[in-house]
């Protein structure tokens, strides 16, 4: 359901603070993308480095625009839904609702603003309009590569790292293939992330591991579905106190039971006729 947690960083955080931090990391990517197109993207001497130039670097720009598009990206999406288990369906609803987002986001933009690429035209500021022929701005690959990113390391948080590295890996590869400035790559960050945060509010990850139902993973003593309702083996189990409390209770245990007054009352008085008791 939206608005539900499942052990995200930032649980104890209010959620003013949260949505005004996110406005705030949009506001400064903006402002980055801004300071990008006048200051950096006419910055080229870099991209035209003899080291960028060999077979081998060639053979990695290949591979990230294939790991950046549906060539390689449904075997990445098959391996994250088979490492799901019983999340894999949400998992798969996430990505293709998250997919539909950014790339609508992204097309629509690419139309809109009409930017040449960098082969095509000297000069970063050449935004067209609505063109047909012009889709620089924003990067389609930098935007999936950081979507898929931000689901997986939403699912998988111990390979977050690997996830947002896949993610950069393809941005660099499409600068280095002279197809993207890095505003495009900037603002298509910015689509994918934002993407994949609003999907996963929409449907937040599931436990690794069900607390209850046909897939739970038993944790405590036989008997027992989970550790936070306990099966009937730990029900039967009788409750034992703390050692303080037993050190307490001894000398208690140890006392003779004295008859209560009223016990006293009911039984009268001693009998004396029977008479001291003698021993032979």
């Amino acid at each position: 359901m939206p608005g539900t947690d499942s052990g995200r960083a930032g649980q104890g955080v209010p959620p003013r603070y949260r949505k005004l931090t996110a406005l705030g990391l949009v506001a400064l990517t903006l402002l980055l993308t801004a300071v990008t197109i006048l200051y950096v993207d006419p910055i080229r001497g870099p991209l035209e480095a003899e080291v960028l130039q060999r077979p081998v670097v060639d053979g990695m720009v290949a591979l990230g625009r294939h790991l950046g598009g549906w060539d390689l990206a449904p075997a990445l999406l098959a391996v994250a839904l088979i490492a799901a288990g019983y999340r894999w369906r949400r998992l798969l609803v996430t990505t293709v609702v998250g997919y539909a987002i950014q790339t609508g986001s992204t097309e629509l933009l690419k139309q809109i603003t009409g930017r040449a690429r960098p082969r095509q035209m000297e000069g970063p500021i050449a935004f067209f309009g609505w063109s047909d022929a012009h889709h620089s701005f924003p990067s389609g690959h930098a935007s999936f590569a950081f979507l898929f990113a931000t689901i997986i390391g939403a699912y998988f948080p111990r390979v977050r790292w690997l996830a947002y590295s896949y993610a950069v890996f393809v941005s660099l590869t499409r600068l280095i293939a002279d197809a993207h400035y890095v505003s495009d790559l900037l603002f298509g960050a910015l689509i994918g992330i934002l993407s994949g945060f609003l999907v996963l509010y929409w449907w937040p990850p599931q436990p690794a591991r069900p607390l209850d139902g046909p897939h739970a993973r038993p944790t405590g003593p036989p008997g027992a579905r989970n550790p936070q309702r306990p099966g009937p083996a730990q029900q039967s189990q009788p409750k034992r106190l703390s050692p303080t409390f037993e050190l307490r209770l001894a000398p208690l245990r140890d006392e003779p039971r004295r008859p209560s007054p009223q016990a006293r009352s009911r039984s009268g008085p001693p009998d004396d006729r029977a008479g001291p008791l003698t021993c032979r």
